[in-house]
C-alpha cells in the first residue's frame, strides 16, 4: 500500500519527508510514492499535502484503491 499521485509536476522528497512541485533534481531523494499503510494513516497525510492535488492509497486488491484531495 502507498500514497502517490499521479498528477504533473508533484514529488516527494524522501529527505525532509514533504511533497514539492517541480524540484530540483539531484539535490535531494525524490519519488512519486510515499509509504502508507492505512486509511487512517492516508487521511492524517491528506491533512498535510498540497491543496486540490488529487492522491490514491494504492491497495494490494484491484478495484479497492481510496483517492482523495490535499488540504494543506
Amino acid at each position: 500500500m502507498g500514497f502517490t499521485t499521479f498528477e504533473q509536476g508533484w514529488w516527494h522528497n524522501h529527505d525532509l519527508n514533504k511533497w514539492e512541485f517541480n524540484p530540483q533534481h539531484g539535490k535531494y531523494n525524490y519519488g512519486s510514492h510515499e509509504r502508507c499503510r492505512s486509511v487512517r494513516a492516508f487521511r492524517r497525510k491528506l491533512k498535510k499535502a498540497p491543496k486540490g492535488v488529487e492522491f490514491i492509497l494504492v491497495s494490494r486488491w484491484t478495484g479497492h484503491n481510496v483517492t482523495g484531495f490535499g488540504c494543506a
